[in-house]
């Protein structure tokens, strides 16, 4: 049983003399700091601010706090033999309970030595956020701060606990259990920028009027929460343990669907179901970063993720990544890039902060500054304005390449649900050649004839999962297959043609890569010579061929656009 009480005269004087903290955290011990021994041995200078709290009639530690016009400081400690034993936030949430209901709920605020990670992670899990750092002059040094706020004085623990045991009421023997994952598991979150991840897992189906009480119960946690809120998602335990992509689950809430839930709630129960690509990275940060809120064990429940479900999760959900989508979730989209990259180089499972603070020491240093920027305003729960976004979208085409090339790439036929990122390639390879001076391809061509190519198999992409990073048309047939003179005009042969890479990708080598795959086939299809036709203004796809061993063959075709322009191209092969 805790109870709060004011100091008094020789509880701080024990406090002053007695308690004395371990290696480096002597830096908390009284008598390191003369200022803070003299205010808490004075009654005048303690005045009604300092409180001892008392747990079944044996002091366990203490606090004290100043009121500002905005906000409150906070300042408190633990008993020395209590520290490093997980009872920080249990001591911390019942200070701050005690500060918010004395002081009208103001803003709260404290500020905690930089190297004091495992106070600063128990103060992240209570909801406050990291506002600035300062130089203080204390205990006859500098040393560096960190400054800590809370602005909504919500105690997460205790609103997460009423949901819990709202849900365990309403699934009761059908639930498996509830299973925290995110920011807040991982001791990063942040009040503003974060949300609160849950992953609830039941043995069979749930009726509609259990699906209600659990959306109604995920809202009202919802409402108690910062902008980003609740994400929830009910799962059976028989796909936690399936190697299955995507995984189907059987209700899902976040913020993004409070409206729509609102508006027609029988409806939104009806159709939230079905199959989500999220689930398979939650599910690994379950198992690897994960807490159990309730029921069986973490272990006893999901099996590890295979690495193939997890990459493909994890570059979906960073798929669609446009300069619009930077512009407006700038902190976003440079963090989760960043925990993507530590995963596919080192396979490291991070929050966003953490990928930030990654990627600070593992990525070019000229992009260094974008990052910082990006892990200033998540944790200060700020968006994030530049004056120029062109180094963030370089950088975002940066990430995309290093995280393509340390994935599995892929050679393969196009399918039409490609065409759309095939076509947007093209036409930036179009865009690029005119800005060269390059007058080859048009908006029409090859553009145009891409959906064709692909319902006829006949186009093949090479792919990181991430992007589409070239594509080509191949064939056994060409039309003016007979306008050249190849050197065995009647061996079997193999035709390439509309050969492009993605912009991002030049200079990298795909290309090259491209054409051995191509070559690949051509063995395999015991065809004797591949072959294409080249513009002879074209420099740079001649070069191409020449270094990938491709020989000119004799002849030239001309190939009349209209009435004005002629292309003169050369036919190049290599045998097989």
């Amino acid at each position: 049983m805790y109870k709060i009480e004011k100091m008094t005269q020789d509880i701080a004087l024990h406090i002053a003399d007695d308690w004395k903290y371990p290696d480096e955290y002597s830096f908390y011990d009284m008598t390191e700091d003369p200022e803070d021994y003299a205010e808490i041995v004075s009654e005048d200078l303690r005045g009604d601010r300092y409180y001892s709290v008392v747990e079944d009639g044996i002091l366990i530690g203490y606090f004290c706090f100043y009121e500002e016009d905005e906000f409150v400081e906070i300042g408190l400690g633990l008993r020395p033999d209590l520290t490093g034993q997980g009872r920080g936030i249990e001591f911390f949430n019942l200070i701050t309970d005690f500060i918010v209901n004395k002081t009208n709920n103001k803003r709260l605020r404290l500020s905690v030595a930089e190297f004091n990670k495992r106070a600063i992670k128990v103060y992240k899990k209570a909801g406050f956020y990291e506002v600035s750092n300062k130089k203080v002059n204390t205990n006859g040094g500098i040393y560096d701060f960190v400054i800590m706020e809370k602005s909504e004085t919500i105690n997460i623990e205790k609103y997460l606990d009423k949901f819990v045991k709202a849900t365990v009421d309403i699934l009761k023997d059908n639930l498996v259990g509830i299973y925290l994952h995110g920011s807040y598991a991982m001791g990063c979150y942040n009040f503003k920028t974060s949300d609160i991840d849950v992953i609830i897992v039941i043995n069979h189906n749930i009726s509609d009027n259990q699906k209600i009480l659990c959306m109604n119960e995920s809202v009202l946690f919802n409402n108690k929460l910062g902008a980003k809120g609740f994400e929830m998602s009910i799962v059976k335990k028989e796909f936690c343990n399936k190697d299955i992509y995507p995984i189907p689950y059987e209700l899902h809430f976040s913020s993004f669907h409070l409206e729509e839930y609102r508006e027609t709630p029988i409806k939104y129960i009806s159709e939230m179901q079905g199959f989500d690509e999220d689930l398979s990275a939650h599910f690994k940060m379950v198992l690897h970063r994960g807490k159990k809120l309730y029921g069986k064990e973490i272990k006893d429940v999901f099996s590890d993720v295979p690495d193939e479900y997890y990459l493909k999760s994890i570059l979906y959900d960073i798929s669609d990544y446009n300069n619009e989508f930077v512009t407006n979730n700038f902190v976003y989209v440079i963090l989760n890039l960043c925990r993507t990259l530590a995963y596919v180089k080192e396979r490291l499972i991070l929050s966003k902060q953490e990928g930030g603070e990654w990627a600070i020491k593992n990525t070019d240093i000229v992009y260094r500054e974008i990052i910082s920027k990006a892990l200033s305003g998540y944790k200060l729960g700020e968006k994030i304005y530049l004056n120029d976004y062109k180094l963030a979208d370089e950088f975002v085409s940066y990430m995309r390449v290093e995280i393509s090339f340390n994935t599995t790439i892929e050679f393969r036929l196009a399918t039409l649900s490609d065409l759309d990122n095939i076509k947007r390639m093209y036409k930036e390879i179009v865009e690029k050649m005119l800005k060269d001076g390059l007058e080859v391809w048009d908006d029409i061509y090859p553009v145009n004839y891409i959906e064709d190519d692909i319902l006829n198999n006949s186009f093949y992409i090479m792919t990181s999962g991430l992007d589409i990073m070239s594509g080509v048309f191949i064939s056994k047939k060409h039309n003016e297959e007979n306008s050249i003179t190849w050197k065995n005009p009647k061996a079997s042969a193999m035709y390439i043609d509309r050969l492009g890479v993605n912009i991002n990708y030049l200079n990298k080598g795909i290309a090259s890569k491209t054409i051995e795959n191509i070559l690949k086939i051509a063995k395999n299809q015991d065809v004797e010579y591949l072959r294409l036709f080249v513009v002879d203004k074209n420099k740079p796809a001649i070069k191409l061929y020449e270094k990938n061993r491709f020989f000119k063959a004799d002849g030239i075709y001309n190939e009349v656009i209209d009435d004005e322009l002629v292309l003169k191209q050369y036919g190049y092969e290599i045998g097989v």
